[in-house]
């Protein structure tokens, strides 16, 4: 059941990480009036996507582990 959990966070994470940069920014800039002036670097986009995608390792990881007990 854990496993389960672990790969549905996975797909999740990962599917978070592929999104178009359009999509990131509309979603980090939804709180500022003057959305264009906020939006993200793209550092900023290449960090959340890293972030994201280490998060579905471990996550996958974690299901494999959980899994093999």
């Amino acid at each position: 059941m854990l496993a389960i959990v672990f790969f549905g966070l996975a797909v999740l994470l990962f599917s978070l990480a592929a999104r178009p940069a359009e999509k990131i920014a509309q979603t980090l800039t939804w709180q500022y009036r003057n959305r264009e002036a906020n939006e993200p670097s793209d550092a900023a986009i290449l960090a959340n996507r890293t972030q994201l995608a280490i998060g579905g390792i471990g996550a996958t990881v974690a299901g494999v582990v959980s899994l093999l007990r």
